[in-house]
């Protein structure tokens, strides 16, 4: 409310109230700062859902938003997507012996050693179905039989991870000799159905 105030020639002067005693300024003020927090919050805590690869020198690459184009990794990185590692140690390029199955002269062996590390708090289902190998666009399963005795020993079947824990096996796929991009495909049942984390064998 303002005051009246009469000066010693009679005149009536209004005094005016500073603003920050009005009641509205802090109104609009704590609703200001209320909305900031909120923003601010929620860019920290927010998960954009997206697979990010760890550097060897524990670097993280960012992320990319589901409008960019999808992002690819190499052999040998660290990808983490919803509390699962997943790290492709090694490619090997075979040809057929008598103890695998027959491929045609043009075709090769593709042998994936994959391992898989579960950091979240409930198991973790996998499979080696989880996984395609993608030669130039023609995406495969990963269930072949090659000649070496220590990938046939050592491939990737199907289990639980409880947390903490840490499985590697080998995949085997055929793609032809003369294929120009190569690519593990990772399509768990963590990933949407229009989603999956590319790995360049090639």
């Amino acid at each position: 409310m303002s005051k009246k105030i009469k000066d010693e020639n009679g005149n009536t002067y209004v005094k005016k109230r500073p603003l920050y005693k009005k009641w509205w300024f802090w109104l609009i003020l704590i609703i200001l700062l209320i909305g900031g927090c909120e923003a601010g919050l929620t860019t920290m805590f927010v998960d954009n859902n997206q697979p990010t690869a760890k550097q060897e020198k524990k670097t993280k690459h960012s992320p990319s938003s589901s409008t960019e184009e999808k992002q690819t990794f190499n052999v040998g990185q660290t990808i983490s997507y919803h509390g699962v590692d997943m790290k492709v140690d090694e490619v090997k390029f075979l040809n057929a012996s008598d103890s695998s199955e027959q491929i045609g002269d043009d075709e090769q062996f593709v042998a994936v050693k994959v391992t898989l590390k579960n950091n979240k708090e409930k198991s973790l289902d996998y499979n080696m179905f989880d996984f395609k190998l993608n030669a130039d666009g023609n995406a495969t399963s990963l269930d072949a039989s090659c000649g070496d005795n220590n990938i046939q020993t050592h491939k990737l079947q199907s289990g639980t991870l409880r947390k903490d824990s840490t499985v590697s096996g080998w995949l085997v796929g055929k793609a032809p000799k003369n294929v120009q991009k190569l690519q593990l495909q990772y399509t768990s049942n963590l990933l949407n159905n229009e989603s999956q984390i590319d790995v360049n064998l090639k």
